[in-house]
């Protein structure tokens, strides 16, 4: 038995025992809400670390999700990027690579790791073509200035396959609108760029026939005017005057009334013969000229529309002008009276003729009801308006300009400009020297 034990068993032998057995009660005590306290506090550590564990376990989650869906994020986009029948590309704003898709790798024929981190302009697309590799440098530093750019260019793949590209590089921000990611796309473009050589050969092919029917009309419509005048006309005036003989000065006066009335009826004959002929081929277009026969033009239309006033004033007349394009212009002339005279509701026409250097110049304005002009490409579309495309078509051709200005309710002005000779064709499309000034007038 322990000395403390026995102390304790001989707790009532005598009054000495009792304040040890207090101090020992106490000191129970203390031990005892030691141990509660710490009972509490480890509670609450482990609560803690429970807590903080959980939290770890769902961030940890939240991690795992998270690489879970950018590895799936990826996966798409290698498989668009990698996919896409269009070249696909990423730049640093400097213009280096930083990616290429599989389409622009196989197409140059080089590894990736060949391409990554060198300048876009320095890929062998642009191989021999220092000027191309200049105007792709510049549009990347435009790029980089945050300005979408696209343009057609022409590129060089493994093999020497040749390709005509759409490219555009597309800047993309961030938050702060700083660029940070370039984005060079490529479409091939070589079949629509074949399409639309062959569309424009084919329309230069149209203009060519417009223009050779249009010269064939006008050499046909003078061959008949000059056989209406030299066997017809000729042939109807000799009987005028063979009647004119029959006509006694006195005598039976029913015979001379009747031979009267044919006179009569042979004389508007004649005249109406005479206009005809004039209006399928006006001699005096080729005996004396653009600028008469404009000015017999504006006398025949004053005959016709006596309701409006037509005019028309030169400022000198050609010394050399291809006859072709005297007949063209008084064509287009004589279309864009007719056009005014039918449709403008005008009361005054003018018609101005003008000298330029190498040129002949023509204005045709009226004080019409107008249009807009915004609605004519509607009103070709549907067959309105012809006679203005037919004739922008025709000087077009030989190397000439059309030039119309309208408003509602103020007129038309229709100026062109034609060459004294026909333009090359390699030079068509091209404005003559000193664009008619007859159009700027006030």
């Amino acid at each position: 038995m322990t000395a403390f034990a026995a102390r304790l068993a001989g707790v009532q032998a005598g009054p000495g025992w009792l304040p040890w057995l207090l101090a020992g009660g106490a000191a129970l005590a203390l031990l005892a809400a030691a141990a509660m306290a710490f009972n509490r506090l480890l509670k609450m550590r482990t609560a803690q670390l429970l807590e903080v564990n959980e939290r770890l376990r769902r961030e940890a989650e939240r991690r795992k999700q998270t690489l879970r869906a950018l590895s799936e994020s990826e996966q798409k986009f290698r498989g668009i990027f990698n996919k896409a029948f269009q070249f696909l590309g990423l730049l640093r704003p400097d213009g280096t690579i930083i990616e290429l898709n599989r389409t622009a790798l196989r197409f140059s024929g080089v590894n990736r790791e060949d391409l990554v981190d060198q300048p876009f302009w320095e890929m062998p697309w642009w191989e021999g073509a220092a000027e191309e590799r200049e105007r792709v440098r510049a549009a990347i530093g435009r790029a980089a200035q945050g300005e979408f750019v696209r343009y057609e260019v022409d590129v060089q793949g493994a093999g020497n396959r040749a390709m005509t590209v759409d490219l555009s590089i597309t800047p993309v921000k961030d938050e702060h609108e700083n660029v940070v990611l370039l984005i060079p796309e490529g479409r091939n473009v070589s079949a629509r760029k074949r399409t639309r050589q062959r569309l424009l050969a084919y329309q230069e092919e149209l203009r060519a026939l417009t223009l050779e029917l249009s010269l064939a009309e006008e050499a046909e419509r003078k061959r008949l005017a000059s056989a209406l005048h030299d066997s017809v006309g000729q042939s109807i005036a000799l009987v005028n005057m063979k009647l004119e003989q029959l006509i006694p000065p006195a005598g039976d006066e029913e015979a001379p009334a009747l031979l009267g009335d044919v006179h009569r009826l042979l004389d508007e004959t004649l005249r109406q013969l005479r206009t005809l002929t004039f209006e399928l081929s006006p001699p005096i277009l080729y005996e004396l000229g653009l600028g008469a026969a404009l000015e017999w033009l504006c006398d025949h239309f004053q005959r016709l529309h006596p309701e409006v006033l037509f005019s028309f004033n030169a400022d000198g007349e050609p010394e050399t002008l291809d006859e072709s394009i005297r007949t063209l212009v008084f064509q287009a002339a004589r279309e864009l009276l007719t056009n005014a005279a039918k449709h403008a509701r005008a009361t005054r026409v003018n018609v101005r003729m003008a000298i330029q250097v190498g040129c002949i110049a023509v204005e045709v304005r009226d004080d019409g009801v107008g249009f807009d002009l915004a609605a004519l490409p509607a009103c070709l579309a549907e067959k309105q308006s012809y006679g203005i495309f037919s004739v922008r078509e025709r000087i077009r051709y030989v190397g000439g300009t059309v030039r119309v200005q309208s408003e509602p309710g103020k007129g038309t002005t229709v100026s062109l400009s034609a060459p004294v000779r026909p333009v090359p064709s390699a030079e068509k499309g091209v404005p003559c020297e000193h664009e008619s000034s007859v159009g700027r007038r006030s």
